[in-house]
């Protein structure tokens, strides 16, 4: 493999590992705000909960979706809509009033959902054989370093401010994310 092809391989998988990393970052990222979410909001806790679960829901029906989109749509383009849902989303969520919020993490679901199964087939794309275990490792440790993550750095920017604090930062997340696909990923 050239330097050149190497240093490009180099850049989609630190894409693919930084945009696994957010989404399932995103899966825990939220948790620790449904407290002050449900009384902000005035809703009861079972209502609230819908926020967590239909995000799961809603991430897990996009996985086998994905597949199908894959060989659809051109590789990049799929990167640039899968991250723009949960752009999207959190910007509906930092504006959320209401419960408008429950509909805002599904839309980021909607995406997430589809970035690990879409980062896991470029992370083979790209690979040199040689190197495939190692790029592979890094982006499941991804996997498994986001949902640790999340409550912790949720956590403290909590200590910062309310829960649309939360969206905000995330949104700005995923747009660097963005910017990085559409740069590195051809």
């Amino acid at each position: 493999m050239s330097s050149r092809t190497s240093r490009s391989a180099a850049a989609v998988i630190a894409v693919v590992a930084a945009t696994t990393f957010l989404a399932t970052f995103n899966e825990t990222f939220l948790n620790v705000a449904l407290t002050p979410m449900m009384h902000d909001l005035g809703v009861g806790a079972g209502t609230i909960g819908w926020v967590t679960t239909a995000y799961m829901l809603a991430a897990a029906i996009m996985a086998p979706v994905t597949g199908f989109l894959y060989r659809s749509v051109r590789t990049h383009r799929l990167l640039l809509c899968v991250l723009g849902l949960p752009l999207a989303g959190t910007v509906l969520g930092a504006l959320a009033p209401n419960v408008v919020v429950l509909v805002a993490r599904v839309v980021q679901a909607l995406g997430t959902g589809m970035v690990v199964p879409i980062g896991m087939n470029l992370t083979l794309a790209v690979s040199a054989p040689e190197r495939l275990g190692t790029t592979m490792g890094v982006v499941s440790a991804m996997t498994t370093l986001g949902p640790s993550f999340g409550p912790i750095v949720a956590g403290a920017v909590l200590r910062l401010g309310d829960w649309h604090l939360l969206f905000v930062l995330f949104a700005v997340l995923v747009a660097a994310a963005w910017v990085a696909a559409l740069v590195c990923v051809g």
